[in-house]
């Protein structure tokens, strides 16, 4: 949390800081089975095409590789926290992006879960504010637990 230390105000603590589900550094070799899945059986129904599909299947491999190191760089400078004042978030790798809420400018808490986010308990965490800005924490783990601390600050 070097970005949001570094700009914290006089008085103010970070209260919570959701980390990111492992889910973000997986999805690449579940893309990885379902290709290898389908060559499979491609290649078992047709065994002439079985030259193609191996190269079809490493260049499947590099994109996992690079998809991969890719949400590494990117999930690693991702920067989210709760503070007894606003509500921070920064991501970015060569340009930042950050954005913050006050407290007081919050109206509602929402979040958005798949059925795997239920699942494997990940979710968007959304802070929205008044007029059309929000704030998303993408891929929290234990999202719900996220709401109900924030909520809590919220309210008083």
């Amino acid at each position: 949390m070097k970005y949001i230390d570094s700009t914290l105000i006089p008085r103010e603590k970070v209260i919570l800081s959701p980390s990111v589900h492992k889910i973000v550094y997986i999805k690449p070799f579940i893309f990885l089975g379902i290709l290898s899945f389908i060559f499979l059986v491609v290649g078992l129904i047709d065994p002439s095409q079985s030259a193609c599909l191996l190269g079809y299947e490493l260049g499947g491999m590099f994109i996992t590789a690079i998809w991969h190191l890719w949400n590494k760089l990117y999930y690693a400078n991702v920067e989210m926290a709760v503070t007894n004042k606003r509500v921070v978030a920064k991501t970015g790798i060569i340009s930042v992006h950050s954005e913050e809420l006050q407290w007081n400018k919050i109206e509602s808490i929402e979040i958005r879960q798949g059925i795997f986010g239920r699942w494997l308990n990940y979710g968007d965490v959304y802070f929205s504010g008044t007029g059309i800005s929000f704030i998303r924490f993408g891929y929290v783990q234990n999202p719900w637990k996220v709401k109900s601390q924030s909520a809590e600050i919220l309210s008083n």
